[in-house]
């Protein structure tokens, strides 16, 4: 699994440009198609949950379209750190992420 992250082959990638919906439109309204690395891909979807977790004080949730590529994203990074196949470097940037995450985790009121 690791030498899937070492090599950096450009994938083709439909770049999408919203700002109300979290960057993620229907495919009628993409903005235009560009070549990024799974590194720069992997940047960019790191920056968008981020992004949503600062604004919205929660993860993103399964049960709506448009955050649901969000919430796909950050449930297969905590798969693949647990397994321990997340590079060095992505795991530093993630374990900042799941730190942001923390700090919003809802608290048992009962206690």
């Amino acid at each position: 699994m690791t030498a899937l992250f070492a090599t950096e082959q450009k994938v083709l990638f439909f770049l999408i440009r919203s700002e109300e919906t979290q960057g993620q439109v229907p495919v009628s309204k993409m903005a235009e198609v560009c070549l990024m690395t799974q590194s720069e891909r992997w940047q960019m979807q790191y920056e968008q949950v981020m992004a949503f977790i600062a604004t919205n004080h929660r993860r993103p949730s399964k049960y709506y379209a448009e955050e649901r590529l969000l919430w796909n994203w950050l449930r297969r990074n905590i798969k693949l750190m647990s397994k321990g196949d997340l590079p060095i470097e992505r795991k530093e940037k993630f374990k900042a992420l799941m730190a942001l995450d923390e700090k919003y985790r809802r608290v048992n009121q009962f206690k």
